[in-house]
């Protein structure tokens, strides 16, 4: 009796477990590799928050008369980024409020900053973004996340101070655009 009642359990046990039903597979995108794999947290529309000139030169036929920094403002455009294919357009407009420093004096000047629109390829290396312009100019990301990206550049603009001076001025540039 001791036996019968024994398989008895038995049977209702493997009944009860094989009734389970398997869990519901959540969709994924698969990879060519057979692995998943998720949309990257840069995909999106970027606002440009922050832009910052430091190590101005101002030069004259080449030689240099004075330096400069300013930040800017009045920041117009985004950063589009998209997958499949990975792509970037950047369109930015702004005024660049600049302190220049030419013969002992610090002029402050706002110069405007015509339009500028640059696209190109992008991948994601260890996790941070790696931006190639199609136009073979250089962008150095200084560093990146799901939220918030800071490049590098450089400012090249022509500046007039009064009639008689027309200076070239060159600097770095970081801008920072957000999510």
């Amino acid at each position: 009796m001791k036996s019968l009642s024994l398989i008895l359990s038995l049977a209702v046990l493997i009944s009860v477990a094989s009734c389970k039903k398997p869990p519901i597979p959540i969709k994924e995108d698969i990879d060519n590799n057979g692995g998943s794999q998720k949309g990257s947290d840069y995909v999106g529309t970027w606002d440009y928050t922050k832009i910052v000139m430091s190590n101005g030169d101002l030069s004259v036929q080449g030689q240099s008369l004075g330096s400069f920094e300013g930040t800017g403002k009045d920041i117009k455009g985004s950063v589009i980024v998209t997958e499949n294919p990975n792509r970037f357009t950047a369109e930015l407009e702004y005024t660049a409020a600049l302190t220049l420093s030419v013969f002992g004096q610090s002029i402050p000047r706002d110069i405007p900053v015509e339009k500028r629109v640059i696209s190109g390829d992008w991948t994601e290396v260890n996790g941070q973004i790696v931006l190639d312009p199609d136009d073979g100019s250089q962008i150095e990301v200084l560093s990146s996340s799901a939220n918030r990206v800071v490049f590098s550049g450089v400012f090249t603009e022509k500046i007039a101070l009064g009639q008689q001076f027309n200076f070239d001025a060159v600097s770095d540039v970081a801008i920072t655009i957000e999510k």
